[in-house]
């Protein structure tokens, strides 16, 4: 067990296999990972031109998606961390159009959200509101987030678990594609060789999300 103030987790990763072994495209270029990969992502705005409220949009393939509506901003970033609104919404003749969605799975449609994205901006109606606003309107742009210590060098004494160069940090490791960590090793996936108990990290990755069946890689 290692006792330290910071690590450094540089990872960049791609998973390119399910786990039944079918392989997906991947892409490293947002310009080029499709229409679903463009709407999906973070949204920032105001309802009534004055409460603040943040929405993620994530992308389930097939242009359908799912999201959460949140009050007072973002995960991080102002939501009050105590109210959400879930919602689905489906891609036609490009505009994503929404409405909101409650109970068991969030299989039960709820008529208090409709809204819609088109080239970047949400907007809509969150009559949920209603008792505390009397204008319901939104309007949400998408914002793109990036953490302060990105691209940043590890402080001095961390320990560097992957930068794209080598795997001796983890199990059964392989890098793929010359600097890449395939993290879908059977039976239990990629495992660090140690393990540790820590004070604070730093985690700068490159993730697949998956779109229309292809795995795009964001950051």
């Amino acid at each position: 067990m290692h006792y330290f103030k910071s690590f450094l987790f540089s990872m960049t990763v791609l998973v390119t296999a399910t786990s039944s072994g079918a392989k997906h495209i991947a892409f490293t270029d947002p310009e080029k990972a499709g229409p679903d990969f463009q709407v999906q992502g973070e949204y920032v705005g105001r309802i009534g031109g004055g409460l603040p409220v943040g929405a993620q949009v994530i992308a389930l393939g097939k242009h359908e998606f799912q999201g959460v509506f949140y009050t007072g901003g973002l995960p991080g970033a102002g939501w009050d961390e105590s109210t959400v609104f879930h919602i689905k919404g489906k891609t036609h003749d490009g505009e994503t159009n929404f409405h909101g969605v409650h109970g068991e799975r969030l299989m039960f449609p709820n008529a208090n959200f409709q809204g819609s994205i088109r080239d970047g901006v949400f907007t809509g109606e969150a009559q949920m509101f209603r008792s505390r606003l009397e204008d319901v309107t939104f309007r949400l742009t998408k914002v793109h987030r990036s953490s302060p210590t990105l691209e940043k060098r590890p402080p001095e004494g961390a320990i560097v678990l992957f930068d794209g160069s080598s795997t001796e940090e983890w199990r059964d490791g392989q890098i793929i594609d010359d600097h890449l960590l395939d993290v879908a090793q059977p039976p239990s996936g990629t495992l660090a060789v140690s393990s540790f108990i820590l004070n604070s990290a730093v985690l700068s990755c490159r993730q697949p999300v998956a779109c229309n069946g292809a795995t795009v890689a964001s950051t």
